[in-house]
């Protein structure tokens, strides 16, 4: 595993060097999944568009901007209605 040095900004961004962006194909804007422990060890894994949980992450965020957000007991509701 190929190892780099960053730096967390003011804001706690994090800038992944430009060559590991190309290596592995990031694009402005990728998702990634942040598992973290306590005793400091980061890891990011990149999201797979084939992954369910970037699918429902994405229409959640869609839902949420056109209002169509509800109870997810209203939800469980509806589907066992019809």
């Amino acid at each position: 595993m190929a190892k780099s040095i960053v730096t967390v900004d003011g804001k706690g961004r994090v800038t992944i060097p430009k060559k590991v962006r190309k290596e592995l194909d990031i694009e402005e804007g990728g998702a990634f999944f942040l598992n973290y422990d306590k005793k400091g060890v980061l890891q990011l894994t990149k999201a797979v568009e084939d992954n369910p949980l970037v699918a429902l992450k994405e229409y959640s965020e869609k839902e949420y901007k056109t209002g169509g957000t509800r109870n997810f007991r209203e939800y469980i509701k509806e589907r066992e209605q019809g």
